[in-house]
């Protein structure tokens, strides 16, 4: 059986073991009897910090469907994109057939007056088109003009090459 390891009052320094000979022979019985006893934990307890807590918004994760589906109803379109990028469940729900109307509810409450989707574009594909604004080609950022014949954004170096 290998060696136990010692203790950290057997590695003390030697002033101090000098200078308390009776604590550190009290050291030395208590090592003696625990080795020809059974193995049991040191009488120090660790010292622990405090608990990690992660602090974040509100946990919708675990919230009912009902209670989503009354705050998808009122959220902007283009929170209603970004939160369908957050996960997997919000993505798969939120770009469904389904979820259209949300989408539509969410586009009439926009400021502006927006025009209705066309046919051929999803309410996702339109929300990313109209809300965000960014190249669709390169995805640079700030690109203000939306050329509606393509629907799309394009960045100046992209108008150049299509």
């Amino acid at each position: 059986m290998p060696p136990r390891k010692k203790t950290t009052q057997n590695n003390l320094h030697a002033e101090v073991k000098a200078a308390a000979p009776v604590w550190a022979e009290r050291s030395t019985t208590r090592n003696k009897t625990l080795t020809a006893g059974t193995r049991t934990r040191s009488t120090r307890t660790p010292v622990r910090s405090k608990p990690r807590v992660r602090r974040r918004g509100l946990d919708v994760s675990n919230m009912p469907w009902d209670v989503l589906l009354e705050i998808f109803s009122v959220m902007h379109p283009r929170e209603l994109l970004i939160l369908a990028r957050t996960s997997k469940e919000y993505r798969e729900f939120l770009m469904s057939r389904n979820a259209a109307r949300f989408w539509k509810a969410a586009r009439q409450q926009s400021e502006s007056d927006l025009p209705d989707c066309p046919p051929f574009l999803s309410e996702p594909a339109y929300a990313n088109l109209v809300f965000f604004a960014h190249c669709h080609n390169c995805t640079a950022p700030n690109v203000k003009t939306v050329i509606w014949e393509f629907l799309a954004r394009y960045c100046q170096k992209c108008k150049e090459y299509t």
